[in-house]
């Protein structure tokens, strides 16, 4: 799982950080198709990139987290789902919803100013939320308190091979 933010992407792609910009969906999956690895381009709205073409728009987090040290709370994040046996996808998914989810429960607490340590230390609050929120019936079909079902993980509404990850990735955090 790779998680530039749009400089490092410029680097590594060779195109400019305004043509990153421009294009964040397409070169995040050209980028994890040609790569054969997830990419989770960092920014407003971070886009999470398969190898197979499928894109995740994540709507959680704010503009208090460009700061430094927050990519390394979001690698922790995805790498503690890894470690947990979620399977990557999977991982980078929840990885990037629980991080932007404690940068928010930060920023309603201080609009500005914390670090990424204070987001850090939401994490076990984010989590708790999340699980207690989630309902698994009798099919298995889970499904999240705002009552949008998922399939393994992933959201079961789709647009033109964009998922959001939405407020009902609240399903993943199991």
């Amino acid at each position: 799982v790779l998680t530039p933010h749009p400089g490092e992407m410029a680097r590594l792609t060779g195109l400019s950080v305004r043509q990153i910009q421009s294009d964040r969906i397409g070169v995040a999956r050209r980028s994890a198709m040609e790569w054969g690895n997830i990419v989770v381009l960092k920014g407003s709205r971070t886009i999470v990139a398969f190898p197979d073409g499928e894109i995740y728009i994540n709507p959680t987090g704010n503009s208090g987290m460009a700061t430094g040290g927050m990519g390394d709370v979001l690698s922790g994040c995805i790498g503690g789902m890894l470690a947990q046996g979620c399977p990557p996808w999977k991982g980078a998914c929840r990885g990037v919803y629980l991080h932007g989810h404690a940068a928010d429960r930060s920023a309603r607490a201080r609009p500005f100013g914390y670090t990424a340590s204070e987001v850090a230390g939401m994490l076990p609050e984010g989590i708790g939320a999340c699980r207690g929120s989630v309902t698994t019936d009798s099919s298995g079909v889970r499904t999240c308190g705002r009552g949008v079902t998922t399939d393994g993980g992933r959201v079961s509404t789709r647009s033109g091979g964009v998922t959001a990850i939405g407020e009902c990735k609240r399903a993943c955090c199991r």
